[in-house]
C-alpha cells in the first residue's frame, strides 16, 4: 500500500490509474502533485479562481513530495 506525502505548497494532485483497452487496470499508478488546479492560470486570468500561487521576481519556489510503498 503506497503512502503519499505532499508538501503544503502543493494544493492539489492528480492521481492516474490507467486502464487497458479491455478496461482492466494496469499494474501501476501515477501521482502528480500540482501547484495549481487544472487550467488554473486561465481561470485566474478570467477571474474565476483566486487560489493561484504567486511568486515575486527573483524568489524561489521549493517544495517536496514523497512516495513510500510497502508490502509490494
Amino acid at each position: 500500500m503506497p503512502e503519499v506525502l505532499i508538501g503544503p505548497k502543493y494544493t492539489v494532485a492528480t492521481i492516474w490509474l490507467p486502464s487497458t483497452r479491455e478496461g482492466t487496470l494496469r499494474p501501476f499508478i501515477c501521482f502528480e502533485p500540482l501547484a495549481t488546479i487544472i487550467d488554473g492560470l486561465n481561470l485566474a486570468y478570467a477571474g474565476k479562481w483566486t487560489g493561484l500561487q504567486m511568486l515575486p521576481a527573483g524568489q524561489k519556489w521549493i517544495e517536496s513530495f514523497w512516495i513510500r510503498s510497502s508490502g509490494i
